[in-house]
């Protein structure tokens, strides 16, 4: 929530998660996928919160900082994901410059850090995940083109056969086949008694 025009207090940027007012649903959080073969599906977004709220997290200690307050205070507290946690009624005290320019000057090291992890962990990993996936889009589609060419080639050598060769071929198969028949009854016909 960003403060008053002329206030001191606290400023900390976050994402509306669970605001019914907004227009995006809560379900924006959830991952999609779609089909890109009758086999495979592939992961098409990210939520925004994986990606930029470690960053958000970092601005927000930078600003903080920058505007003369401690970024965490004494009654904070750090929970599993790295967020800074502290009672809503609780401030981070002012610094007083220039006596406390040495913790102001930490805090902005420790703000600048933060920006770069999370450019690291957050921005750089999304990058990577969305190579990889145009790769795997990227084979799927030639792989799909080589079966529509196939089959293309396939239906035009049965569309485009000629109707007399493809007769006379059935003609002789029929032959053959009938052949094969009749040889095979005369052989199951013999018996020893037939050689007596």
């Amino acid at each position: 929530v960003p403060p008053t025009a002329g206030s001191r207090e606290r400023t900390h940027w976050d994402f509306d998660r669970d605001d019914p007012s907004a227009l995006v649903p809560p379900s924006r959080q959830a991952t999609r996928e779609v089909n890109i073969s009758d086999t495979d599906k592939i992961r098409i977004n990210t939520p925004a919160t994986t990606i930029f709220e470690g960053a958000l997290n970092a601005a927000t200690q930078l600003g903080r900082s920058l505007m003369g307050f401690q970024t965490v205070s004494d009654a904070a507290d750090v929970d599993a994901d790295g967020n800074i946690t502290e009672p809503a009624a609780l401030q981070p005290p002012a610094l007083t410059l220039p006596a406390d320019f040495a913790i102001q000057k930490g805090e902005l090291n420790a703000a600048i850090d933060a920006l770069a992890d999370a450019r690291v962990n957050g921005l750089e990993v999304e990058l990577s995940s969305i190579g990889a996936r145009v790769n795997r889009l990227s084979q799927t589609a030639e792989i799909l083109e080589t079966i529509k060419f196939n089959t293309e080639k396939s239906r035009a050598a049965i569309q485009d056969a000629d109707p007399f060769e493809s007769a006379t071929r059935y003609s002789l198969l029929q032959t053959s086949l009938e052949a094969l028949l009749a040889s095979g009854s005369r052989i199951n016909s013999l018996s020893l008694l037939n050689f007596l």
